[in-house]
């Protein structure tokens, strides 16, 4: 159920439920109807009036679909990985079958499982580390004799 919401009092009370523990992004979206910029820009407007610590924004999961997928039923996979949507949720929502979303799903996680191992097996390129003595003669070298970095 979305509505619209116009008065700054009951913004107020959303960003104060989001902060409170009370109430997930995920679930002011489905209620308000708005993004989740939205309210959070709603949090931090709250939280600056009113002298509140900002609270971090949850990182979000980025999807990265292959081609294979219909543009509906990444949607679909989207709303599930991402927005925290049951099946059967997504695919009411969007007209498929939740039959058919499962299985994509499954075959969306051994891909993602696959990627994942393949980014482990790359090395890492190693990164140096200099000693204080040795930064403290680039610097000073740097400064008297008028060297780039």
């Amino acid at each position: 159920m979305s509505r619209t919401v116009t008065y700054v009092s009951e913004k107020q009370a959303i960003a104060q439920r989001y902060i409170d523990g009370n109430a997930s992004l995920e679930e002011l979206v489905k209620e308000t109807g708005e993004s989740e910029d939205v309210i959070f820009s709603w949090v931090i407007k709250h939280c600056r009036e009113s002298g509140i610590p900002v609270p971090e924004r949850p990182v979000k999961t980025v999807v990265t679909l292959s081609k294979k997928y219909s543009s509906s039923m990444e949607q679909a996979i989207y709303l599930v990985t991402a927005d925290g949507y049951t099946t059967r949720q997504a695919a009411k929502k969007l007209g498929v079958s939740q039959k058919a979303l499962e299985d994509n799903l499954k075959s969306y996680f051994e891909e993602v499982k696959e990627e994942m191992s393949e980014q482990k097996a790359i090395p890492r390129k190693k990164i140096k580390n200099f000693s204080v003595r040795f930064k403290k003669k680039v610097v000073k070298a740097r400064l008297i004799e008028g060297l780039s970095l």
